[in-house]
């Protein structure tokens, strides 16, 4: 089955797609590592969606998939520079498997043509390029021998193989004199043709395909060259018949498809190769690639689903067997114990009758021990080990060392033994019950099972780059946030990161936020000398004040002052001193009562990390929040209810984020000191935490 474009089916799709020139693009998105889908508005057409899957097929589909809920860096970095430009151009890299999208957009108020390239051949790409040819980002980083696709990097094309669109008979005749292959070989790797290309130009020029290339005479390569030019007429002329080639049934060539009809190849134009197939005709090429590979790509995840039902099935089965097995066995040792205890009861009597009978001479005694060891032997159900106890006891008896009472208690507390063993093997075998019927459950809710499971398997694939470890920024070891006006704000931790914060990283236009209680953090406020709205100050107090001993004692709100970094010194007056993570102060200070709350949120966007801060400052960066206020729940317990609030609001692919960035012990680590409790949505009643 085809899976990927041949070069004829590029060209001929790029034809289709000329209509497409003027069309807008309104939005770029990543569906899984490879596939880039482009939204378009056509003026007469409406609204289009054009997929560029790298190494695989570009074409319109009127099959759109839901957007995804987290933009990869590749589609926004799309979005940003191409989002509301028009295509200008559609062309086709030579005859190779490479497209260019010319995009007219303005970027800075300045009109520009950017490039969008999409490989289309093994271990393809999608790159966006400036007006000089140089990469502004690829999908892929990758570098090969002979060209690196890198930002920054000039683009080179993969290195060029003849065109047999224009090759002529000498070009083709030398090629095949250099060559070692078979013609086949040759046509399908010197002249980028592919092997079913290759195969059918054999088959209309008469020539075998296994023939030794180099030994072909004049006649024969000019027949292969005149074959070259049939079968690829159809692209100049125009004359395209576009269809998809149906799978022949097992062991048949003829016009018997496939019971369930599978799809095997689609192509711009009729071939001798499948003659004695059936086709499915489309209106153009772009309708038969799409039904094509949606369908193939369905089928490729059913059969993807049911090889894992196969394999869980098998597991399941394995599985159930074995506690089948071990429910046997278990019953079979109940069944056992009980049967022991029984027999014990059953030949009491006779134990007891030896065990009490009494006489004088050794005789007699020898007698009362033949007969008890008979009594007891005569139970046929109870083990070697139990006997043997046994006996040892009945010698002691008969020694004088235990009295009757004695043995006969042994007697019952054995009795007694086997029936509290059986209990025990009852409940392990209702616990085998228990596990069986889970098992059976899951097998027959392995569909649904399964379908979770692989979405959640693509989800993985979908969004990539939420995984890559990313450098930390210096800010990150601190307590931070962004104010609404997207100011940097820095808090310690503790004396020695108070201590560390305004040595290393405090510059002279900072502003300095502090509370007159001690036990309270040092924030700093990087202006990078630009004027700070009022609103970002307030939330830079609330800030210094939520992180203080202020929140520890219950307080709902607190005053925080600030001054200038240059009112700041670690210099303290003649005679005094000052410990760690303390300043001093001097001059005007200015005050801010603010109300002790913070807001705990997931970001999802270029970046996902967990955020704390103000409200409205979190609120508006955040796609999911918490807000919190002093209260009465301890801080692990409090962590571990903003952890499931989370999971609760969260779609099932972002789940896999809140583990990895939100678990209870990360939430804990931006908690401010003492407890707290979940403050209620506006408008709910009852306590939120």
């Amino acid at each position: 089955m085809k899976q990927g474009m041949s070069s004829a089916d590029v060209a001929a799709v790029v034809g289709e797609l000329q209509w497409l020139k003027g069309a807008k693009i309104e939005k770029a998105y990543q569906h899984g590592p490879t596939e880039i889908r482009l939204r378009l508005r056509h003026r007469e057409k409406g609204s289009l969606d054009l997929i560029i899957e790298a190494g695989r097929r570009i074409h319109l589909t009127k099959y759109p998939k839901p957007s995804p809920k987290f933009p990869s860096n590749f589609a926004m970095f799309l979005r940003k520079h191409i989002g509301g430009g028009r295509i200008s151009a559609i062309r086709q890299h030579d005859f190779d498997r490479v497209v260019l999208i010319d995009v007219e957009t303005w970027i800075d108020g300045e009109r520009r043509t950017l490039t969008l390239v999409a490989e289309l051949l093994p271990r393809g790409n999608v790159v966006l390029l400036d007006e000089d040819g140089r990469i502004l980002l690829p999908l892929k980083t990758v570098e090969f021998s002979a060209r690196a696709l890198k930002r920054g990097e000039h683009y080179e094309f993969p290195p060029p193989k003849p065109s047999p669109l224009n090759i002529d008979e000498k070009t083709l005749k030398e090629i095949f004199k250099a060559s070692k292959k078979d013609v086949v070989r040759t046509l399908a790797t010197q002249l980028n043709l592919g092997g079913l290309f290759a195969e059918e130009i054999c088959l209309r020029a008469g020539v075998e395909k296994d023939e030794v290339a180099a030994s072909l005479d004049d006649t024969q390569i000019k027949k292969l060259h005149a074959a070259i030019k049939e079968l690829f007429s159809p692209l100049f002329r125009g004359e395209l018949k576009p269809h998809i080639v149906l799978a022949a049934a097992d062991g048949a060539e003829a016009m018997d498809a496939a019971p369930e009809k599978k799809y095997d190849d689609v192509l711009p134009f009729e071939l001798k190769i499948y003659e004695r197939r059936n086709r499915i005709a489309f209106d153009s090429f772009n309708e038969a690639l799409d039904e094509f590979f949606t369908t193939t790509t369905v089928e490729a995840v059913k059969e993807e689903l049911k090889e894992l039902k196969n394999e869980k099935l098998e597991k399941y089965r394995r599985i159930l067997k074995e506690q089948e097995q071990a429910l046997e066995k278990l019953e079979e040792k109940e069944a056992a114990c009980v049967e022991k205890a029984e027999a014990l009861y059953t030949h009491y009597a006779e134990v007891e009758a030896a065990l009490t009978a009494t006489g004088g001479d050794a005789s007699q005694k020898l007698e009362i021990n033949k007969k008890a060891r008979r009594a007891v032997l005569q139970l046929p159900t109870l083990d070697f080990d139990f006997e043997l106890e046994l006996g040892e006891f009945l010698d002691a008896f008969l020694k004088g060392e235990l009295t009757p009472p004695q043995v006969q208690k042994i007697v019952q507390r054995s009795a007694q033994r086997y029936y509290e063993e059986a209990k025990a093997l009852r409940r392990k075998k209702e616990g085998v019950k228990k596990a069986i019927q889970e098992v059976r459950m899951k097998i027959e809710h392995l569909e649904e099972e399964l379908e979770r499971e692989l979405f959640e398997a693509k989800a993985a694939e979908l969004y990539p780059q939420r995984r890559i470890k990313r450098r930390e920024r210096w800010y990150e070891r601190y307590r931070w946030f962004e104010t609404s006006d997207g100011f940097l704000c820095v808090g310690g931790k503790d004396a020695t990161t108070n201590e560390e914060l305004v040595k290393k990283h405090m510059e002279s236009t900072d502003l300095f936020f502090h509370t007159e209680t001690p036990g309270a953090p040092v924030v700093i406020l990087k202006t990078g000398g630009r004027e700070v709205p009022e609103r970002s100050l307030h939330e830079a107090a609330q800030f210094a004040a939520a992180y203080s001993s202020m929140w520890k004692h219950g307080f709902a709100e607190a005053d925080c002052y600030c001054v200038a970094a240059t009112q700041v010194s670690k210099t303290p007056e003649s005679g005094e001193y000052i410990k760690k993570g303390s300043f001093i102060v001097r001059g005007q200070r200015r005050y801010f009562k603010v109300p002790l709350r913070l807001c705990i949120g997931l970001e999802i966007n270029e970046e996902t990390r967990l955020i704390a801060g103000p409200p409205q400052a979190v609120r508006q960066r955040a796609k999911y929040c918490v807000e919190i206020e002093p209260g009465d729940v301890e801080r692990t317990e409090l962590s571990k209810r903003i952890f499931d609030v989370f999971m609760e609001k969260v779609s099932d692919v972002e789940k896999r984020l809140v583990r990895q960035i939100a678990s209870p012990d990360e939430i804990a680590k931006v908690l401010p000191p003492g407890r707290a409790r979940i403050v209620p949505p506006a408008g709910a009643r009852g306590e939120g935490a």
